[in-house]
């Protein structure tokens, strides 16, 4: 979720680029034509940012631009309802696809978190734990109490090197259990 400030900048830099040169072409380009969807570009990039406030300012960046060029564009030839229904509607995708980057940020975020969580519980149970690939029973993962009950020096003996139809007594219980 949180990147450092390399991965960040990365994101920053082209998006303020994009944001401008949107802008340029929002106010040199006269009124009608649908410039405003074309500023959810930056928004997405910075999306990949994970950078909630970053997302929040480019978005109501965004919004400023998008009424800004209402007023200092020159005057198109489309009826006015025209004008303005464009400038709404890019307002509207603007918002909603906002509210959707956030919304999956925050989802993201909450992921992270009960993963860490999991990966907790799982390393610290004081039952045995084996988690293992399906196709090939080849171990993904052992917590520390596995290693000592199956009498494994360390977990890295055992990840991604012992298969754990190895021990069963008879392999198709291991059939049976799945």
């Amino acid at each position: 979720m949180l990147k450092n400030c390399k991965s960040t900048k990365m994101y920053f830099v082209p998006s303020v680029i994009m944001m401008a040169l949107i802008f340029i072409l929002d106010i040199t380009v006269p009124l009608g034509i649908a410039i405003g969807a074309l500023y959810l570009l930056p928004i997405a990039l910075i999306f990949f940012s994970s950078q909630t406030k970053l997302l929040y300012v480019f978005s109501i960046v965004s919004l400023l631009f998008i009424c800004v060029g209402y007023f200092i564009s020159p005057p198109g030839t489309d009826p006015q309802f025209h004008i303005i229904a464009n400038r709404v509607i890019s307002i509207i995708l603007v918002v909603a696809c906002s509210y959707l980057f956030l919304k999956y940020i925050r989802i993201d975020y909450q992921r992270l978190l009960n993963e860490k969580r999991f990966q907790k519980l799982y390393e610290n149970s004081i039952a045995p734990m084996i988690t293992s690939r399906l196709t090939d029973g080849k171990v993904m993962n052992i917590n520390n109490e596995a290693v000592i009950i199956f009498g494994f020096k360390n977990r890295n003996e055992v990840i991604n090197k012992v298969l754990s139809t190895q021990h069963y007594v008879n392999a198709a219980d291991r059939e049976l259990m799945l």
